[in-house]
């Protein structure tokens, strides 16, 4: 039997981060009802290491978002540096264009006004508990605001775009937990790292044994500092996080003698476990966009690009399946293997890049080759900057 419903729309968005907020100005820019429904009030912080690869700007232009972020004056950098625990290291460039360091609230508020220009209700700290069905088939959420009133919210496709410890997925039982690696982030804003002139054109990625951390700067003269440790160092210290960070981050060689002056300007944000498998991204009446549909490690930042890219392919196909309802299911399969055709090469190079990165003599191998074949690492920097093919990034890679 059916659940009655307070009121219905065409599509429900649940998350209204950059996936979410992409997905709805899409799917209202072709007219249907969508309602974006988050736990938050924008603008809202979220542990993230603020670092956008070339390819957002693309996606970003194509959204119709991009003068938006550029009048918040991003940082734009040619590359990353990527150092080893030797200080063997090598500064790679992006072969087009640059990309964007921005602090998070700013950049998912700049995206969600997209989404209400083009004609988008937006429901703020209002949470979804749990989601309505007829039959097998996802018709709409349960969602409260703050200690609110419960209200049924019918909708002919629900989008979970919630992250990554997504409502819509657990209640689907999309989520598979990642097999390798498992690792925790945390995240904060730091003043006083010395050097921070080398920071004024290219990021900072440093690597030791089972961790890195990388440094991205941000409007305003402070740096994003995202550090990522294997989950079981971060539980077998407890409540102390703090002390954690600032005991780990003093253990990178060529970082520790730059941090007499350091201070914290933020609060410190964790995050985890950084992989989360998602096999099946669609079912009848809903399907899945950005971390909600699955997390990979974010050494190679595409997390943005991911979900920017993501929201294109989730309303090309929830705008096929809101207008043909007899063939939903189809279009709502066919995503799934859109995203497999965008995305899995490049799962694939992240996979090899988490290789080089738990090994680092192998890393520190990588660093040189790249010094001596430039071409080589210009393809490498084209697929990590999300503007070239990973498929022939790996071919090359690999080949001896």
């Amino acid at each position: 039997m059916a659940t009655s419903v307070d009121e219905s729309w065409d599509a429900v968005v649940v998350g209204g981060g950059p996936a979410g907020a992409a997905t709805a100005a899409l799917l209202a820019a072709r007219r249907w009802s969508v309602l974006v429904i988050d736990k938050a009030r924008f603008p809202r912080d979220k542990a993230c290491a603020e670092f956008a690869s070339p390819g957002v700007e693309i996606v970003l232009r194509r959204l119709g978002a991009w003068e938006a972020v550029q009048a918040l004056q991003p940082r734009r950098l040619r590359g990353m540096q990527l150092i080893g625990p030797s200080g063997e290291r090598f500064a790679g460039t992006y072969p087009r264009g640059r990309a964007i360091a921005l602090p998070r609230p700013q950049l998912d508020q700049a995206v969600l006004d997209v989404a209400r220009k083009r004609g988008a209700t937006v429901w703020e700290n209002t949470r979804v508990h749990d989601l309505l069905r007829e039959g097998q088939r996802v018709s709409g959420v349960v969602a409260a605001a703050g200690r609110g009133a419960v209200r049924h919210v019918g909708a002919r496709l629900v989008v979970g775009a919630d992250g990554l410890h997504s409502t819509v997925a657990r209640r689907t039982d999309a989520i598979r937990p990642g097999w390798w690696p498992h690792r925790t982030g945390l995240v904060t804003h730091c003043e006083g790292i010395d050097g921070l002139d080398t920071l004024a054109s290219y990021g900072e990625m440093h690597v030791r044994p089972g961790a890195y951390v990388g440094l991205a700067p941000l409007p305003g003269g402070c740096v994003n500092v995202a550090m990522v440790l294997p989950t079981r160092a971060v539980r077998q210290r407890g409540q102390d996080v703090e002390g954690l960070f600032w005991h780990e981050l003093a253990q990178f060689p060529a970082l520790a003698g730059r941090l007499a002056r350091v201070r914290r300007t933020k609060s410190l944000l964790g995050t985890g476990p950084l992989r989360r498998h998602v096999p099946v991204t669609a079912g009848p009446g809903y399907l899945l966009v950005g971390d909600a549909a699955g997390f990979l490690d974010p050494f190679t930042g595409e997390g943005i690009y991911r979900a920017l890219r993501g929201a294109e392919l989730a309303a090309a196909a929830a705008d096929a399946a809101l207008r043909t309802p007899a063939e939903a299911d189809a279009a709502l399969a066919e995503y799934c293997r859109a995203r497999q055709s965008a995305f899995r090469p490049k799962e694939a190079l992240c996979l090899l890049v988490q290789a080089f990165i738990a090994y680092p003599p192998l890393l520190e191998y990588a660093l040189r080759r790249l010094r001596r074949r430039p071409r080589l690492a210009q393809r490498l920097f084209g697929a990590l900057g999300d503007t070239h093919s990973p498929w022939a990034t790996l071919a090359a890679l690999l080949r001896p």
